[in-house]
Order: C-alpha cells, then structure tokens, then sequence
C-alpha cells in the first residue's frame, strides 16, 4: 500500500466550512472518521486487551490529526477535551459560529 500525505490549512477563525470538509476527508482515508461521526464507545469490560488498545490507539490519532490542524489560537478551545469527538464538536460550536458571523456583516 502507497503511504501519502495530504497537508491542508490550519482551522483559524474564518475558514471552518473549507477545513471541516477537508479534515473529514483526511480523517476518512485515514479510516478514523467513524471516531467522530457516528461516534465509537469505548469498549466494555467484555471486550478483548487488543480491542482495547485498538480503539485507544484510533482515539489518539484522531485527536493528533485534527489537534495538529489548527491554528494556535484555536487550541485553547480544546486542551481540556479528552476524545476527538469532543474536540470536532468544540471546533463545530466555536469556529462555525465565527465564520458565519464574518460572512454576514462583511
């Protein structure tokens, strides 16, 4: 299988709808997308040692991926969140509530 990377702009205040898709994308090829939307639970008591690792190791890459493309000013907003799912949803309520704003009084 042929590894590539795909860069794409860090989120700042005014560009969520052009990096939320793009991210979607990465995340998708990166088969971590499911992390986010519908969301994974974490594995019950039941669930196997490798299992478990598994879905710790897809939680932190995920996060990495998307902590890692955003702007500085941005990462105030997440430092405390512990799952991706959170961190997107954060990006979500803040970001694209800035971005409409500009849009509409620019």
């Amino acid at each position: 299988m042929t590894e590539y990377k795909t860069s794409i702009e860090k989120l700042n205040s005014l560009n969520y709808a052009s990096w939320s898709y793009q991210m979607e994308l990465l995340l998708m090829e990166a088969d971590l997308w499911t992390i986010i939307e519908p969301g994974e639970d974490e594995p019950g008591e039941a669930a196997t040692a490798n299992e478990k690792k598994t879905y710790v190791s897809r939680q932190g890459k995920a996060q990495a991926r998307i902590a890692l493309a955003i702007c500085d000013e941005q990462q105030m907003h997440i430092r405390s969140l512990t799952t991706p799912k959170q961190i997107w949803e954060e990006l979500q309520k803040c970001t694209h509530r800035k971005t409409v704003n500009f849009a509409l009084f620019s």
